[in-house]
């Protein structure tokens, strides 16, 4: 059974920052989902990190951090709990080189 994507991180150019879906990012129900980080790219389509991040107020992105206060940051394919309750989200990423294919992005 495939999880159809909720967004996918499309072709960037070198040393750029992006924000998907939006900078104004998507709302979120709250709650525990699952989110998956999938490419085919061997490099992980030369994004150097994408880090989930939250906003309450519309204004002020918090990045989401792990239980030892790291922010979590992805650069590999990888599979994700997150447990917050409703906000907004976001994923920030920093490009490193020309990429030519795409990230796809999961939750279930």
């Amino acid at each position: 059974m495939a999880i159809p994507n909720i967004f996918t991180i499309e072709t960037g150019t070198s040393a750029s920052t992006y924000n998907y879906p939006t900078d104004a990012g998507f709302n979120y129900t709250g709650g525990k989902s699952t989110f998956a980080f999938s490419t085919a790219e061997a490099d992980f389509n030369k994004v150097t990190a994408i880090k989930i991040q939250a906003s309450f107020d519309d204004a002020n992105w918090i990045d989401l951090t792990d239980s030892a206060d790291g922010a979590v940051t992805v650069a590999a394919n990888s599979i994700l709990t997150v447990d917050i309750g409703k906000c907004k989200l976001r994923f920030n990423t920093v490009i490193s080189a020309e990429t030519t294919g795409v990230t796809n992005i999961t939750v279930s």
